[in-house]
């Protein structure tokens, strides 16, 4: 619970009720604070108690109110690093010389100082917007993309403050995309300084909400988007195929909430729910297995041809299930794990070139099967041998098949089953 009026009454109350809403910061870091600085409050006995600092978590309109008006010395969102608490100002400088004696006491946890931080500051100078970043340190990156990065990070930091103080509603989305970007270009990491530079510029581009509050019923269509992008970017996932469709009905969603055109999200909300809800196409069957299916369907072959061609096309039929296994695997990482959309594809890629060199090897036993004077040489046969070896032993797939992101997965199974019915069809 935020801070009312009556904790600030006494020391030991206001004491007592900040230690209560520690259960507030987590670290998701999307906790508001506000820092006052020397503040005196009354003590039980009738004395005075001075706080170097004091702080308000959540919101501060008792503080406010108690205070007189006092202004805060910083405000922004905190949140946890590891056991410690971190603060990211958005307004003023985070007096850190003072928080690091004062937090201890006040809420029984350390305070995370990042890199480059200003340990003697005590918060006396108020910055606009967010200062610069200092250099990365000997020779940690080139210079000239730095001196770029840190440019747009400096214009668009100060868009941001400008936006917040138009749109105080603002601060508790744009704040959290601007959090560490200085700490990375401080710390030589340009790469994810970019991405969170990009992200900042994406969120300035969207407009605030309608001025005097989004009407009733924006809530309910933005809760919906949510919800239904969500379930798209899973489907896409699964079925590339339906990512340019998808992608273009998602297209200026946002934008129409924003900018209070709710009619028009709600007839293209409803589009993209019927398209998330219709049956995928289904995939192209493989060359191979159409002229193997053909094949089978036609003529009287001696005895044993049948099966093998049979057994070649069952396996074409696995590969397409192994590969939606995948992209399912895939979509349900980037989900669960955002930050881990790289290892995903990758996960993916690699086991894919693994499914792909089985089929090739099954491509070249279907050829071979279109002559029946030799349905199987024994090349083919050592391949089909290999690979079976190779899915019962390989570690990628083992861990794929048994992954804890709750998508079933059987690509040893599948792709090892549908081999071993290849190999015991095979002809003499």
């Amino acid at each position: 619970m935020p801070l009312k009026t009556d904790d600030l009454k006494t020391f030991e109350a206001y004491k007592k009720a900040i230690k209560q809403d520690l259960t507030k910061i987590s670290k998701q870091g999307n906790t508001k604070f506000w820092v006052y600085k020397d503040i005196e409050l009354p003590t039980a006995s009738g004395g005075k108690q001075k706080l170097p600092a004091l702080i308000s978590l959540v919101d501060d309109v008792a503080t406010k109110a108690v205070l007189k008006g006092k202004p805060p010395l910083c405000h922004g969102l905190c949140g946890l690093e590891g056991d410690k608490i971190a603060f990211h100002a958005t307004q003023g400088t985070v007096p850190y010389a003072v928080l690091t004696k004062s937090v201890p006491l006040l809420l029984g946890k350390m305070v995370h100082i990042p890199g480059g931080a200003d340990v003697d500051s005590d918060g006396g100078e108020q910055p606009q917007h967010p200062p610069a970043a200092p250099p990365p340190p000997g020779g940690g990156a080139p210079q000239g993309r730095y001196a770029q990065l840190n440019a747009a990070w400096k214009q668009f930091a100060q868009q941001a403050e400008e936006r917040i103080k138009a749109h105080p509603g603002e601060q508790a989305r744009l704040a959290p995309v601007m959090a560490d970007i200085p700490k990375m270009l401080q710390g030589g990491q340009l790469g994810e300084a970019e991405k969170r530079i990009a992200a900042l510029q994406a969120a300035l581009n969207i407009p605030p909400p309608p001025p005097g509050g989004p009407p009733a019923n924006y809530a309910q269509l933005n809760a919906t988007w949510k919800q239904l992008s969500a379930e798209a970017n899973q489907r896409m996932a699964t079925f590339p195929a339906l990512r340019d469709s998808l992608t273009k009905t998602m297209a200026g969603i946002p934008e129409m909430l924003q900018g209070g055109k709710l009619g028009d999200a709600r007839k293209r909300l409803e589009q993209l729910q019927a398209e998330i809800k219709a049956p995928p196409p289904p995939p192209p069957p493989p060359p191979a297995a159409a002229r193997a299916a053909a094949a089978a369907a036609t003529g009287q072959p001696y005895p044993g041809i049948v099966k093998y061609r049979k057994a070649l096309v069952e396996f074409a039929q696995a590969k397409s299930t192994v590969q939606l296994q995948i992209r399912g695997l895939q979509g349900a990482i980037k989900a669960q794990l955002p930050d881990q959309a790289e290892f995903a594809n990758d996960l993916a890629e690699e086991i894919e070139d693994l499914n792909q060199e089985l089929a090739d090897a099954v491509d070249e036993a279907m050829k071979a099967a279109e002559n029946e004077a030799s349905p199987a040489t024994d090349a083919v046969k050592l391949k089909i041998r290999k690979y079976l070896t190779e899915l019962s032993s390989n570690r990628l797939i083992q861990r794929a098949d048994s992954n804890p992101f709750g998508v079933a997965v059987t690509i040893g199974k599948t792709l090892g089953d549908a081999l071993q019915r290849i190999r015991e069809a095979m002809p003499a």
